[in-house]
């Protein structure tokens, strides 16, 4: 019998292609610049550390893109928390089930938060690319033809 079939568990471990792959984007999600901006991740981080459920990241859309068919939620934060062993910004808990930034890494940002007025720079991008290169934002107002009858009906002369 060998060691696998006695009892041990063992997780199974994804390529290195798809673990370089997770191991980036981890990384892009704890980077300052990130979490500059990132409200929904910094609303669910605890401490100065930016300590987060394993869970949570392994379940992103970015990151589960690479988990193996038939993984177990288990095994795959498993295979996430294996991903990110050698990174030089997040360390995994995998006992605990938690990420979080390296001591090294430094403080947290600070939350940048858009104005509720404010046009993010590629919202504006996409709206001058839908409605044209003289569109300036998604506020700039539309500049509508008058209808032709509508000086009459305005004002009548009396």
């Amino acid at each position: 019998m060998d060691e696998a079939e006695e009892g041990e568990c063992t997780v199974p471990s994804l390529g290195p292609a798809a673990s370089a792959a997770v191991l980036r984007q981890v990384e892009h999600y704890f980077s300052d610049q990130n979490l500059a901006k990132d409200e929904f991740l910094r609303g669910r981080m605890e401490g100065d550390r930016g300590t987060c459920p394993l869970s949570l990241i392994s379940g992103f859309k970015m990151v589960s893109a690479h988990r193996p068919a038939g993984a177990s939620s288990g095994e795959w934060e498993g295979m996430v928390a294996e991903a990110l062993r050698d990174s030089s910004t997040v360390e995994a808990d995998a006992a605990r089930g938690t990420l979080s930034r390296k001591p090294g890494a430094g403080p947290l940002p600070e939350l940048r938060l858009s104005g509720i007025n404010e046009t993010p720079p590629a919202t504006a991008r996409k709206a001058a690319h839908f409605r044209g290169p003289e569109a300036q934002s998604l506020h700039a107002p539309r500049l509508a033809a008058p209808h032709p009858h509508a000086s009459a009906r305005i004002c009548p002369q009396q």
